[in-house]
């Protein structure tokens, strides 16, 4: 499946994937734009857990103190990564990486409309 749009996937200043516990953000400064994200447990096999979309900084505070994702920390570091996409196109992003992806904890969306982007980490 060729890849539709280019996401630039977000990685701190030294290159490395966020640690979901230990990002922090200014709630007004991110969340005006479309966000899709993608949370994995990096332990000795990448487990993609959520795939979602919307507010950044609210979405990624929730999930860290959803017991659900938190189980996963025991097994090794919990990474996230987001990129940013016009708000209409969020839709098909989301069910595409969760068509590529199979994340273990997101919900399933239809696979009717898949906008094809490049993959943040290969599973």
């Amino acid at each position: 499946m060729d890849v539709n749009f280019i996401a630039m996937w977000q990685r701190d200043e030294n290159n490395n994937w966020y640690n979901l516990n230990e990002i922090d953000f200014v709630q007004n400064d991110i969340d005006s734009f479309g966000f899709v994200y993608v949370i994995w447990d990096y332990s000795d096999t990448v487990k993609v857990l959520r795939v979602g979309q919307g507010p950044l900084s609210e979405n990624l505070s929730k999930y860290k103190n959803d017991s659900e994702i938190m189980k996963y920390e025991d097994l090794g570091e919990l990474k996230v990564t987001w990129a940013i996409f016009p708000t209409k196109l969020l839709n098909g992003i989301e069910s595409f990486l969760s068509y590529k992806l199979n994340p273990l904890l997101s919900k399933k969306r239809p696979i009717d409309f898949l906008i094809p982007v490049n993959l943040p980490l290969e599973v």
